[in-house]
């Protein structure tokens, strides 16, 4: 295991090169080294995402899923 020190240099090295990136760069290079991230960071196709927000991570579930979770929910409120 590497040591808390070793592990912090390397963190800002990361960070450091993240900084020179051009933004699509950047985006590639963060799903590749998620750990530089506080905050979630979800991408699909023409969808971005940042941050955790219940209603908006939705859109990235397929439509069927999404449909049976309304219908599983309203269901449930009858019941």
């Amino acid at each position: 295991m590497k040591s808390t020190k070793r592990c912090t240099e390397d963190l800002y090295r990361k960070i450091l090169r993240l900084q020179q990136m051009h933004f699509n760069e950047a985006v590639v290079y963060l799903s590749e080294n998620a750990e530089l991230l506080q905050t979630p960071l979800i991408v699909d196709h023409n969808k971005f995402l940042v941050g955790y927000h219940s209603e908006n991570i939705r859109q990235f579930a397929p439509r069927y899923y999404r449909m049976s979770s309304i219908f599983l929910h309203q269901y449930k409120r009858q019941n």
